[in-house]
């Protein structure tokens, strides 16, 4: 079976000394469909200077040269969704995304300190990687806490919480599902203030009309453990967000107490006929 290469991976996040010539090889073009057979791409520095049929590019004396013949270039890909979690686990895994053709990754949360590392050394070059952009996550007033995300209890939080992530370098911010109506806006408001796109699941204390006229910038999941996007498709979304609340409001009760949640699926339940 011809194997697949993809050029921004032969970069690995650092930038060759010299140019680099691959020979002969079927290029898949993306923007058109095309299939383009017995074409040469080089590259140079961190840059794809010319593609064109192999017969018109000559490697010059310094070129390092691969040969493509029966084997297909396609765009470096990206994967839309990945949890890296801590550090060795996340260096483990970014080779492992990079050898499947994977250049290009944004964490959607993960301990923040590991985080900002990897990435930090995906770029230097100091690790091998894919390009990562990575979220600041935050979360609502959890009776408990966990590394992936930052639990705020009110709005102040919420602001300062954004200010310190825009300040830490995050990419953006990401909203969870189990936060309240008050703050999901005082992120929204922030995140313009200071310039910073946020993202995320849709809480069941927001329509998802809402959530677009906010600004959130991506929809997660549908909106994530609740119903989401999936209502705002409904002739009953009124009824469906009041249901949708009152499950939110249940399951802090419960862990207030101390007692498991009950979780909707996707807020969906089968019925027998």
């Amino acid at each position: 079976m011809p194997i697949l290469l993809c050029a921004a991976s032969l970069f690995a996040q650092r930038v060759p000394s010299s140019p680099i010539l691959i020979q002969n090889v079927t290029v898949i073009d993306c923007a058109d469909d095309a299939v383009q057979p017995d074409m040469s791409v080089l590259l140079s520095g961190d840059r794809i200077a010319i593609v064109a049929p192999a017969s018109q590019i000559k490697a010059s004396q310094n070129t390092r040269i691969i040969d493509g013949h029966d084997k297909y270039l396609i765009p470096g890909l990206w994967n839309m969704h990945v949890h890296l979690g801590n550090y060795s686990d996340g260096k483990a895994a970014l080779r492992k995304f990079l050898a499947e053709g994977i250049t290009g990754l944004p964490d959607m949360g993960s301990p923040l300190d590991d985080i900002l590392r990897l990435r930090r050394e995906t770029t230097e070059g100091t690790i091998l990687g894919p390009q990562m952009v990575v979220a600041g996550p935050i979360q609502g007033p959890l009776p408990f806490q966990m590394p992936v995300f930052i639990s705020v209890k009110d709005i102040a939080a919420a602001r300062d919480s954004v200010n310190m992530l825009q300040r830490r370098g995050v990419d953006f911010i990401k909203v969870q599902d189990a936060i309240p109506r008050d703050i999901y806006e005082a992120v929204a408001t922030q995140s313009r203030i200071d310039h910073i796109p946020f993202v995320g699941h849709i809480p069941p204390t927001v329509l998802p009309e809402e959530a677009s006229d906010a600004g959130q910038h991506s929809v997660e999941h549908l909106g994530g453990r609740f119903w989401g996007v999936l209502i705002g498709m409904s002739l009953r979304e009124s009824e469906l967000h009041a249901a949708e609340v009152q499950m939110y409001r249940d399951i802090l009760a419960r862990l207030s107490r101390k007692r498991h949640p009950r979780l909707p699926i996707c807020g969906l339940r089968s019925r027998r006929r």
